[in-house]
């Protein structure tokens, strides 16, 4: 036997370390007349098992908003679900810290032109500043979020045209957002 080869008596278990994606995904509201949807409800998901995981969302009206975190609970609301992207990853060790984080993240009432979508841009980059793989700031940015989150809706079947949103008079209509990627794309 070759001196540098050597044997083990016992081989210890490895563990591998178990990531889950975080997502960000978007559910319908409803709208106030065809084309004119209020604005689609943000969370955070996390998918710990085939069809469950853990959501991260706020949740009630501009008076009455507060967190809500559940785990390893199917998606609710399935039916209503417009898309979503992928925008970090998290392991199972960090579960925890990451729901113990955001449920500390500020939640802001009585103001119209803040909801669900601000929500998920701060938790994003508290998440990124507390160390968890998070793309960067550039790519979470707040508009950057709503332009992916729009060609999600626009893609949907039964959206069509121009899309609106009502009470959010910051957020650009899909229109502008589709000819700034193609002019992007273009280039």
């Amino acid at each position: 036997m070759s001196d540098n080869i050597h044997v083990c008596a016992t081989l210890a278990p490895i563990k591998i370390t178990q990531y889950y994606r975080i997502a960000l995904v978007q559910f319908w509201r409803g709208q106030k007349e065809p084309l004119r949807p209020y604005p689609l409800h943000w969370v955070l998901y996390v998918e710990t098992g085939p069809g469950v995981g853990n959501t991260y969302q706020i949740v009630g009206d501009q008076s009455t908003y507060t967190f809500r975190m559940t785990m390893n609970q199917p998606l609710a609301n399935k039916e209503d679900y417009r898309g979503c992207c992928y925008l970090g990853r998290v392991s199972e060790a960090k579960l925890p810290r990451m729901g113990a984080i955001l449920a500390k993240i500020e939640v802001f009432r009585n103001c119209p032109v803040w909801n669900s979508h601000d929500w998920v841009e701060t938790a994003l980059r508290t998440l990124r500043d507390s160390g968890f793989p998070v793309h960067s700031e550039e790519e979470v940015r707040h508009g950057r979020l709503q332009d992916e989150m729009l060609w999600q809706l626009e893609d949907w079947p039964g959206i069509e045209g121009v899309v609106e949103f009502v009470g959010y008079q910051y957020l650009e209509c899909v229109i502008h957002s589709k000819s700034r990627r193609l002019r992007i794309e273009s280039q």
